[in-house]
């Protein structure tokens, strides 16, 4: 939670700083409208980023749909994908990097790119809340590509089968 708030408040500099450079400004203003759509459309971006995950398992992963499952912890505050079924290390690199490249980079290199300080903002928080999948990424790295991973179906962690 804290390594996810403290990369959200560096990419939200790196907003500042990019459109600064690319625009000459960074104007951004907030009122309640906004903040409101800004909110929905994180939440939304959220469940997105899980069904990424999904999409990584299916395809990459050769994972059935019915032993894919999601859902929300709200004890927790999460939502989460999960494959029930073993698949290789770089399947499940591919299933981490997905939602980062699709629902945090993209709306942040576009919203850059057209000055559009929102739609980076909200791919700046979606890449803050990718810290969790960059944390797999990294324990999973030294392992072999065909070296299988086995997700755990109720914590954020798994178990490497070498």
């Amino acid at each position: 939670m804290v390594a996810s708030l403290l990369l959200s408040i560096v990419m939200i500099i790196m907003t500042a700083i990019l459109h600064s450079a690319f625009h000459g400004t960074a104007n951004f203003t907030v009122n309640t409208l906004g903040f409101i759509l800004f909110f929905v459309c994180f939440m939304v971006l959220v469940i997105v980023h899980e069904f990424f995950h999904m999409i990584g398992f299916h395809f990459a992963g050769k994972v059935p749909w019915n032993e894919i499952a999601y859902g929300v912890d709200f004890k927790k505050g999460i939502a989460y994908a999960h494959s029930k079924q073993m698949i290789t290390v770089k399947a499940m690199k591919i299933a981490l990097w997905l939602p980062f490249l699709v629902t945090g980079l993209l709306p942040f290199v576009i919203g850059v790119m057209l000055d559009e300080v929102f739609l980076t903002l909200l791919g700046a928080f979606l890449i803050g809340g990718c810290t969790g999948d960059f944390a797999f990424i990294f324990k999973i790295r030294k392992y072999s590509s065909n070296t299988l991973v086995k997700d755990h179906p109720t914590e954020p962690q798994f178990t490497v089968y070498e």
